[in-house]
């Protein structure tokens, strides 16, 4: 959970929280992270998913990232450019866990950052569930030129609900626990969403979560029919 800045650079442990190193960079008149003060999430997630919003990533102003190579057992340092960065994905994975990482920032205004800090939380507040609700934040990737959220609204699918868990009303790309929901329920409504935009506009929308889990077949079998990825099935 620790940080340490100097000039323009600053360094982060992978458990530092976004709202707080976003907070630590305005106070240092430090801009290029406003984006992050909306992120519940920590450095180590951002930058595995190349964590972005409002026209700003961590692509933009990571330097490099320490790094545990579980397949080699031993600490290593990749550069912005070997981390392979993508649309919500970087080289992150399987076989590397992040622990630090490094970033370079510009010198900015206070009072201007803080004023675009406030934009960004302002615009959560209206567009974003609340984590009152829980929710895993977006759940669809926008595809090429159009946006998921305007797909699934023009579906409409806002307030569709499978169990516990249902579709924000304010933002049809979010999918909120409104009873007790389980993964299963996530992941049946996820599948209804999908497969409304499919039949609707034959876009088939990529998930911007990651299932982890593969101990119940039933979940299993309808992510792949959402990913199309080849997943080792092990039910219980």
């Amino acid at each position: 959970n620790k940080y340490e800045i100097k000039g323009c650079k600053i360094t982060a442990q992978c458990g530092v929280k976004g709202p707080l190193i976003s907070k630590v960079c305005q106070e240092n008149s430090l801009s290029g992270f406003e984006f992050l003060i909306g992120f519940p999430g920590s450095i180590g997630g951002m930058v595995r998913m190349n964590a972005s919003a409002h026209n700003q990533q961590i692509s933009d102003v990571l330097t490099s990232a320490e790094v545990y190579n579980r397949e080699e057992n031993k600490i290593e340092v990749l550069t912005n450019s070997q981390m392979e960065f993508g649309y919500r994905k970087s080289k992150i994975g399987n076989k590397y866990i992040v622990l630090k990482a490094e970033f370079e920032l510009k010198q900015g205004d206070k009072e201007e950052i803080n004023e675009i800090m406030r934009r960004n939380i302002e615009y959560r507040k209206n567009h974003q569930p609340s984590l009152t609700y829980g929710n895993a934040g977006s759940i669809f990737k926008n595809p090429p030129n159009d946006s998921a959220g305007r797909l699934l609204d023009m579906c409409e699918l806002k307030g569709a609900a499978i169990g516990g868990a249902c579709v924000y009303d304010k933002h049809a790309n979010f999918i909120v626990n409104k009873n007790n929901a389980n993964s299963k329920d996530v992941i049946d409504l996820m599948y209804k969403m999908y497969s409304k935009v499919k039949e609707k506009y034959t876009i088939e929308l990529e998930p911007e979560i990651i299932y982890i889990g593969n101990n119940n077949t039933e979940e299993a079998e309808l992510w792949e029919k959402i990913t199309k990825e080849n997943m080792t099935v092990k039910p219980k």
